[in-house]
């Protein structure tokens, strides 16, 4: 049973401390490790709870042997009450936990409850009431109750020895919530395939609800199924990787028509890996192929060298994904790009890189890019992430299979570096034909970067003003047009050529900063429509800085006409 006592705090030579923001635990959700200047580590975890359903997961609270511990978390709450906590134990969910308030989000205080934990690692996870919001945490500190138990003459339990001359039986190892080596399920690691070892395990710890730890070395493995509520969690200095001789269709890390999934690694040094030099042909040998799943947590992973996609997320029979975060991951020197995107509804993506993407079109670090009228765009979230030395474009979004018909989409792009790619930073397009009206919804790409882009820092192509509003708010664009590719040679666009039959625009720059040294700009900004279809809702103007069109030209033009501005109605 789990009891809230406020107020309690063990010696500190009692206690086990582990940090909210540790790598190794599971942040999912609409939950995130933030600055916190009174926290230790200065920072904790923010936004758990609500109706992102955010949740905090400590995934090694360690005991040397069953019993009751002593809980205490250190949180803040600035709110004007308290605030309740839903908590789960090694997947037992637990009485509500009261958190009350501080009287500010930057005072810390401590309360106390009794958890049941089992031998070895164990997971205790924090998350609202009803989507309650809780309060933030910042680390907890665990302690095992001190032993109360009788001598082995006089047991608590029944079926235990009744006398001090016959030996207590050991005990048996958790059947759920603890970590479980891979090594307990046979030898892997020593240069042979170990599909079925690893296979194995994955499905055993899914079905106990225990988390498999794949230690540090290299693992050949053909393509694995993640099952239901499997955990894994990858050591620093893991690598798994393909065995020789994937078929085009076959994908590595297959998530498929599931749910409650985590796989978590060290970023940098936790990697999964495929045999790009093998895969002169197809584009769909995907690292990391999520589809039709919900609730999975990716973290601190790398997936690299596929023969598709570094990261896939997309509908499966179950329909679209949801409930998808991936985090501190990258994704590098993919075959045809490095995070392709779908059908998907409350997806978030912090803190990834997406490099170095060649061998195939479209080549692009990030691909938005619905199929058909029934995958759905909703609640889309890529923050603190990049995209650099992609031989596409950095970030492309291309929405025109969606249509009046489909869900309305929202995507929100910010703090996003595009750097160095072949191609444009941010391409946009939702090109209908016959003037079919497209789907509704808003693109945001707010507080980003382009630095170096082989053409445009950003463009807007075949962008038709029937479908979702696309804003570009505080870009900056450095020495666009490196290729010298772009027929205008402007820096920012919105452009299409001959043979759309709507209007042009629904598109929006605005605080846009432009510098440019080298040399490739002749202008800051161009809006031209060889359609003749007419332009509406294009608006470019309330400027930021801008250097490096030669003295004597416009800001833009707009159909071959020179102008400063752009605001069409």
């Amino acid at each position: 049973m789990l009891i809230a006592v406020a107020g309690i705090l063990l010696p500190a030579s009692a206690q086990t401390v582990y940090e909210a923001e540790a790598s190794v635990n599971t942040i999912s959700g609409s939950a995130d490790a933030a600055g916190c200047s009174p926290c230790s580590g200065g920072k904790n975890v923010q936004n758990i709870g609500g109706p992102g359903n955010g949740i905090l997961q400590f995934n090694a609270v360690k005991a040397s042997s069953p019993g009751n511990a002593t809980v205490t978390v250190t949180y803040d709450n600035g709110a004007s009450s308290a605030m309740k906590a839903s908590a789960t134990v090694n997947g037992k969910v637990l009485p509500a936990i009261s958190f009350p308030a501080t009287g500010s989000w930057a005072k810390l205080s401590t309360i106390s409850f009794t958890a049941p934990l089992n031998a070895g690692n164990n997971t205790i996870s924090f998350t609202g009431v009803k989507q309650s919001y809780v309060a933030e945490i910042d680390k907890i500190s665990v302690a095992m109750a001190a032993t109360s138990t009788p001598p082995p003459t006089q047991p608590s339990d029944p079926s235990a020895p009744t006398t001090p001359t016959q030996p207590t039986a050991p005990t048996p190892p958790p059947t759920t919530g603890s970590t479980v080596s891979l090594s307990s399920f046979g030898s892997a690691g020593q240069g042979g395939d170990d599909t079925q070892t690893i296979q194995s395990a994955i499905n055993a710890t899914a079905q106990n609800r225990q988390t498999l730890e794949i230690p540090a070395g290299t693992y050949n493995v053909q393509p694995l199924n993640i099952p239901n509520n499997a955990s894994i969690l990858l050591d620093a200095g893991a690598t798994v990787q393909a065995t020789s001789g994937y078929s085009s269709g076959q994908r590595m890390i297959n998530v498929v028509n599931v749910s409650n999934v985590s796989i978590i690694g060290t970023p940098g040094k936790s990697n999964f890996s495929m045999r790009k030099s093998e895969y002169t042909s197809g584009e769909y040998r995907h690292c990391l192929d999520i589809e039709g799943a919900n609730s999975v947590s990716v973290y601190g992973i790398g997936c690299n060298n596929s023969g598709g996609d570094g990261l896939y997320i997309g509908e499966g029979s179950q329909g679209y994904s949801s409930n998808i975060t991936v985090k501190q991951s990258s994704f590098d020197n993919n075959r045809r790009q490095g995070f392709s995107l779908i059908s998907g509804r409350n997806i978030t993506i912090d803190g990834c890189s997406f490099t170095n993407t060649n061998g195939t079109a479209p080549e692009s670090g990030i691909d938005i890019e619905p199929n058909s009228t029934s995958d759905q765009l909703q609640n889309i979230s890529i923050t603190n992430s990049k995209a650099s030395g992609n031989h596409g474009e950095g970030l492309m979004v291309s929405i025109g299979n969606l249509n009046y018909s489909s869900a309305p989409i929202s995507i929100n792009v910010s703090q996003f570096a595009s750097s160095g790619n072949a191609q444009s930073g941010y391409f946009m397009t939702n090109e209908h034909d016959n003037n079919v009206q497209g789907v509704a919804g808003t693109i945001t790409v707010s507080n980003s970067s382009s630095n170096g882009e082989g053409a445009y820092g950003a463009v807007a192509s075949y962008y038709d003003a029937n479908s979702a509003a696309l804003t570009f708010s505080g870009l900056s664009v450095t020495n666009a047009n490196g290729g010298n590719t772009t027929y205008d040679g402007a820096a920012i666009g919105v452009k299409r050529g001959g043979g759309d039959q709507s209007l042009m625009g629904g598109v929006t720059f605005t605080g846009t900063s432009i510098s440019g040294s080298n040399g490739k700009l002749s202008h800051y900004f161009s809006v031209e429509d060889y359609s003749g279809s007419g332009l509406h809702a294009i608006s470019i103007g309330n400027w930021g800085s801008v250097s490096g069109v030669p003295s004597g030209n416009s800001m833009g033009v707009v159909n071959g006409q020179s102008v400063n501005s752009v605001n069409v109605q």
